[in-house]
């Protein structure tokens, strides 16, 4: 490895990069295991650029640096997110600021935008905009490739005069630039300034190159790609949290073959996971079983668009429920460990290796050359194979069905070296969910918004793990998901209205105590401007519960908190800006009525989720609904669906015989169901349905639209 890599005149680049790391692993910034082809030299993990022992996993140099190639090497590096900046700053630093820049990219007017541009500037009827976008299905095809492939497209253009005169301006412009950004991972370095070889732009301090990556490469420059990667930034802040509570982990001594993390993995629990937090990836996993280290390697290579269909016999072969095929038994130490299956590109090189006497070099040339088919190389590659195979005692016709075999799966062949870096990452974050699941769900939280549509997957699996979710209280005042004895608090600022500054505010006011009562936190949080509908928002979702037991109270004496907290104000100590005890009468709290259904859907309002309230009882049997199932239980079923929660949005209208029937949408705790509710069923419900009601459903899902549940019985639960 050294030999060749001095001999290609990359010893530098090596140490460039082998400092950098160095630097950032002293200023305890995570950097990724490695990623892409590099884990696969020895070099560069006896550098410490990557934590992967080639040896270990089967991984080959030449699939990173192959020196018939004579291209530079790629040794794409992952950072934790949010100190990607740190590392650049490093380079600049000690290269110098002259010597480091960033990449400029270009972005080009496609199709639609140039059909966009043109009818805008020459005012053309939007009516003649929509037909043409509407016709243009496939966003790779230019304009004349539409014209060629879409049939739709072509009679608008051969039918419409508007139209046509469009298109043909709107091809003029087509392909310009249209505007330029920075490369999201790419820096350049010189060993001279920049500016002396390259034009260069200064934006907001920044050097930046005006040619994009690939000119770059072409001329020789050395482009180094620092990526940023927050599942790195969980990680660390995982640990962060634990070290808090004196628990110490390190993630280089723990062991790859633990079964509590396997069991975690075949769970399907895996909401957080690197790599596996899809629905497809979950189903994988737990149909696979993982019970190694490889499986996990395997899954990650084999979770693509194509290859995935080789998933269930990958499970079959594993559990022993279908024999392991392997086209040759002098393959079989290759081919086994994936059950016969040729799931990595290092694979392929080892086949032509071991068959045909290939270098590994050269292995890598054909490797190359079959997943590009290229059809010259392929036809000289493949008589060399045989020819090889044969001399090594192989008959003709076989050597032919091997190479065959090889032709159908190149397509499917993964990096198997980016796929172990990966798998690391995936197994360090398992392990940390596994043994710490408050300080991981504390991690992978910290960025929640109301708005993220995963927050409710996060919030249904941690249920799911019995871990008690605590709804954001005004005296446990924070701005992210916080560890809270064996529970976790949710932030105040996920309340619609309340910011980070209201937040240290009633940390401030909380200095001078805890509050005592609903009218003692107004009072205390009077004289800085806190708002009638912060305060509706705060008791909407829950954050003054503690402190009383009714919301309904608690709205209809927010005037009379404000009045006296008004009075109090008058005696304010200057000095300390505190209100200091006084004995003046209270005004009375104002008694009121909670109502169940309120409640839940003041609490959606407020904070996108019903956190502290529970919408139905799924454990009860309700007269006529007999097995009851959350609404993300209910959506894995297509017939005999049983469900229920609060209506959020309500839709009636007329068919075009004149009958009412409507469209609903439901809520609980796990998920959301749109419903249709057809004219026999509606005529029969007695009361009007209204947004905000509680109900029961039972009903199949359409056909055309599996996410919709055509209801056939309906109940109110609660108005």
């Amino acid at each position: 490895d050294l030999n060749i890599i001095e001999s290609l005149g990359f010893s530098d680049y090596f140490l460039i990069v082998s400092d950098f790391i160095k630097y950032a692993k002293a200023q305890a910034i995570p950097v990724g295991p490695g990623r892409g082809s590099a884990p696969g030299s020895l070099v560069a993990y006896a550098l410490k650029i990557t934590e992967i022992d080639p040896l270990k996993h089967q991984l080959l140099f030449e699939r990173f640096l192959n020196p018939s190639r004579k291209t530079m090497p790629d040794i794409d590096v992952d950072i934790a997110d949010h100190d990607r900046e740190k590392i650049i700053q490093y380079l600049k630093d000690k290269y110098g600021e002259n010597r480091v820049a960033h990449i400029i990219t270009y972005q080009t007017i496609q199709a639609k935008q140039a059909i966009r541009d043109i009818a805008r500037v020459y005012q053309f009827s939007s009516t003649s905009v929509d037909l043409i976008s509407q016709s243009i299905t496939d966003s790779k095809l230019d304009l004349r490739g539409n014209y060629k492939k879409n049939p739709q497209f072509q009679k608008l253009f051969d039918e419409d005069l508007e139209c046509a005169e469009m298109i043909k301006l709107a091809h003029k412009i087509e392909g310009f630039i249209r505007q330029s950004g920075v490369h999201p991972a790419g820096v350049i370095l010189n060993n001279t300034p920049i500016e002396d070889v390259l034009p260069l732009v200064n934006q907001q301090g920044l050097n930046i190159t005006q040619y994009e990556s690939l000119f770059l490469e072409a001329q020789g420059f050395l482009k180094i790609d620092i990526l940023g990667l927050r599942n790195l930034t969980i990680i660390q802040q995982c640990l962060f949290v634990l070290k808090q509570n004196q628990v110490l982990v390190n993630l280089s001594d723990i062991s790859y073959d633990d079964p509590k993390v396997f069991h975690l993995l075949r769970s399907g629990l895996n909401m957080g996971i690197f790599q596996l937090e899809s629905e497809g990836m979950k189903k994988a996993m737990m149909l696979i079983e993982p019970s190694k280290f490889e499986d996990i390697v395997s899954l990650i290579a084999l979770y693509r668009p194509g290859p995935m269909s080789n998933i269930p016999t990958y499970a079959k072969r594993k559990k022993g429920l279908e024999p392991v095929t392997i086209f040759d038994p002098q393959l079989a130490d290759i081919l086994a460990p994936t059950y016969g299956i040729i799931i990595y590109q290092e694979q392929i090189m080892q086949i032509a290796q071991n068959m045909a006497g290939f270098t590994l070099s050269k292995a890598d040339d054909f490797r190359r050359a079959i997943s590009k088919k290229d059809l010259a190389s392929m036809q000289e590659l493949k008589d060399t194979f045989i020819r090889g195979s044969v001399s090594k005692g192989f008959k003709p016709d076989h050597a032919q069905s091997v190479f065959n075999h090889i032709i159908k799966f190149a397509d499917y062949g993964f990096n198997k070296s980016h796929s172990v870096a990966y798998a690391t990452i995936t197994y360090q974050m398992a392990y940390l969910k596994a043994y710490y699941p408050l300080a991981f769900y504390q991690s992978i939280l910290q960025y929640a918004t109301s708005s993220d549509q995963k927050l409710m997957t996060y919030l249904d699996e941690l249920r799911q793990l019995n871990v008690k979710i605590l709804p954001p209280s005004i005296s446990f005042p924070v701005v992210h998901f916080t560890v809270k004895g064996q529970a976790l608090i949710a932030p105040l600022t996920l309340i619609k209205g309340i910011s980070d500054n209201f937040v240290k505010t009633v940390k401030h006011v909380l200095n001078s105590g805890p509050f005592t009562d609903f009218y003692d936190a107004v009072t205390r949080l009077y004289p800085y401007k806190v708002t009638i509908s912060q305060l509706t928002s705060l008791i909407d979702a829950g954050a003054f519960d503690h402190l009383h037991p009714s919301r309904a109270t608690l709205r209809a004496s927010i005037p009379n908190a404000i009045k006296n907290a008004s009075i109090q104000a008058t005696f304010i100590d200057e000095s300390t800006g505190l209100i200091p005890p006084t004995n003046l009468p209270k005004m009375p709290m104002v008694q009121a009525q909670d109502i169940h259904s309120e409640n839940v859907d003041k609490e959606l309002t407020s904070l996108g989720f019903v956190l502290s309230l529970t919408i139905l009882d799924h454990q009860k049997s309700y007269r006529g609904f007999p097995s009851l199932k959350p609404i993300k239980k209910a959506r894995e079923q297509t017939a005999n669906i049983v469900t229920g929660g609060l209506i959020t949005s309500m839709r009636q209208v007329k068919t075009k015989a004149g009958q009412a029937m409507a469209f609903i949408t439901i809520f609980d705790e796990t998920d959301t169901l749109d419903c249709v509710i057809f004219p026999k069923l509606f005529e029969t419900i007695k009361e009007p349905l209204k947004k905000g009601f509680i109900i029961l459903v039972s009903g199949t899902s359409d056909r055309e639209k599996k996410d919709t549940l055509l209801v056939e019985q309906l109940q109110v639960i609660e108005q």
